[in-house]
């Protein structure tokens, strides 16, 4: 799944898989159940890891 910054649109993640990922942004940082990452335009991005069902 690709991931854009809410605010300028930029690229910041392909996600395929939890060992397949590209990742780009000023900032990147991780947390047990989400990736944090800071666009270049400022804008910090959340990308929730675990699926709520």
């Amino acid at each position: 799944m690709i991931y854009k910054c809410k605010k300028c649109k930029k690229f910041l993640a392909n996600i395929r898989s939890q060992n397949l990922m590209t990742l780009k942004g000023k900032s990147i940082e991780f947390t047990e159940d989400s990736i944090i990452i800071k666009c270049k335009c400022g804008e910090e991005n959340i990308i929730k890891l675990k699926r709520e069902d």
